[in-house]
C-alpha cells in the first residue's frame, strides 16, 4: 500500500481497537508524521481521506477529533464482507444463498472464515474496516467478543447486520429465526406421540441468544405440560466422540420409554443419531438435508428469505444514513417432512 492509505488504515485500527475514542484528539499531522515515519504532506493527505469519509472533523478551534457522528456508509453497495464458520453446516448454507443474492445485485462477497474463536471474529472484522470494507454481515460465534469494537465501527461509517446466534443491540441490525414458534411447533408435534417426559441437549461452553432462547422455551412447554424434563450439555471443547460418548450414557440413564428426544440444532441432533434407540423421535432446528434424511423431525429455517433480509437491512442502512435505527427481523420456518 502506499504511504497514504498506511496512515489511514492506522488511523482507523487505531479507532477500532479503542486507542482514540469518539470525539478525541488524534495527533497533529506533525505529531503523526514522526509517528508513522511519514511526511506531514502524507498525514495531510490521509486526514482529508478520513475527514472526506465522515471519520474524523477537522477545525482549528478544536483540532483533529474523532468524529461523533454515527452516520453509517450511505454510498452504492458494491461489495459485502461475511464473517463466519464453514464447519457449521447452517452457516455454509447462508453463505450461499447470500452469494446468490448478491451476484444477481451484483454485489461482490469478501468471505472471512474465523473459526470458533470470538476474538478472531472481532479481528477479521478490523481488518476488514481498516481496508475500507463498509459492508458487513457477522455470523457470531458467541458473545464472548468486544462488542465495543464493532461498536466503534459505526463511527468509521460501517454498516452492519449480525445473522442468527447473537443479538448486537443498538449498534447493528438482527436477522433470525423465531425460536420460540420454532420450538412450540416442535413440541406439538412431539405431543402427538403422547411422551412421558422430554430431553433437550445443548452444547454447554457457548453464550449464544439464539439457544437460549430454544431451551428457555422448552421448559417452559414441558412446565406447561406437566412432563418432567432433562437437560444435557457437553462441554464445547470436547471431542467429537467424546460428545457421542456422553450422549449414549446419558441416553442410557435416562431409559427408553415414550421419550421425546429434543436438540438445539441439526448438528448436534445428527451426532446424537446413532444412540438414540430406533422407537424414539429426535425434534431438532435447521431443517438439512442430513437430518431430513436419518429421519429427524427438523423445524427448517427460511435460509432465502432470512438471506433476502439481511441484505435488504444493509441497504436499508445505507438509505437511511444517519437516521437508521437498529431493527431486529425474526422469521418463521416449517417442519420438514
Amino acid at each position: 500500500m502506499d504511504l497514504t492509505e498506511k496512515v489511514r488504515q492506522k488511523v482507523v485500527t487505531e479507532i477500532l481497537e479503542g486507542k482514540y475514542s469518539p470525539g478525541e484528539k488524534l495527533p497533529t499531522e506533525r505529531d503523526m508524521a514522526e509517528l508513522t515515519g511519514t511526511s506531514r504532506i502524507t498525514v495531510r493527505r490521509a486526514y482529508e481521506q478520513l475527514e472526506i469519509a465522515g471519520i474524523i472533523t477537522r477545525r482549528p478551534s478544536a483540532g483533529t477529533c474523532v468524529s461523533e457522528v454515527f452516520t453509517g456508509n450511505t454510498n452504492a453497495i458494491d461489495s459485502i464482507a461475511i464473517i463466519a464458520t464453514l464447519k457449521d453446516p447452517f452457516s455454509v448454507d447462508f453463505i450461499d444463498a447470500v452469494n446468490r443474492i448478491c451476484s444477481e445485485d451484483d454485489i461482490l462477497n469478501i468471505l472471512g472464515i474465523a473459526e470458533e474463536e470470538p476474538e478472531e471474529q472481532a479481528k477479521m472484522a478490523i481488518r476488514f474496516a481498516a481496508r475500507g470494507i463498509k459492508n458487513m454481515i457477522v455470523w457470531g460465534f458467541d458473545k464472548r467478543f468486544d462488542f465495543k469494537i464493532f461498536e466503534r465501527m459505526r463511527v468509521l461509517g460501517i454498516n452492519m447486520v449480525f445473522f442468527d446466534r447473537i443479538i448486537p443491540g443498538a449498534f447493528a441490525d438482527y436477522v433470525g429465526l423465531n425460536n420460540h414458534d420454532a420450538i412450540n411447533m416442535l413440541f406439538k408435534k412431539a405431543l402427538q406421540e403422547k411422551p412421558e417426559k422430554c430431553i433437550f441437549f445443548d452444547i454447554s461452553g457457548l453464550f449464544i441468544d439464539t439457544n437460549a432462547e430454544r431451551k428457555n422455551t422448552f421448559i417452559e412447554l414441558c412446565r406447561k405440560h406437566r412432563l418432567p424434563y432433562e437437560l444435557c450439555s457437553v462441554p464445547l471443547h470436547a471431542r467429537y466422540h467424546d460428545f457421542e460418548s456422553a450422549a449414549k450414557d446419558f441416553m442410557s440413564e435416562a431409559g427408553n420409554g415414550r421419550t421425546a428426544v429434543f436438540c438445539v440444532n441439526d448438528t448436534v441432533a445428527t451426532s446424537l443419531f446413532s444412540h438414540v434407540p430406533a422407537d424414539l423421535k429426535i425434534y431438532s432446528i435447521d431443517g438439512t438435508e442430513t437430518a431430513r434424511e436419518m429421519g429427524i423431525i427438523s423445524y427448517r429455517q427460511p435460509i432465502r428469505k432470512m438471506a433476502a433480509a439481511t441484505i435488504a437491512a444493509l441497504k436499508n442502512q445505507q438509505r437511511l444514513g444517519a437516521g437508521w435505527r437498529a431493527k431486529e427481523y425474526y422469521f418463521k420456518g416449517d417442519i420438514s417432512d
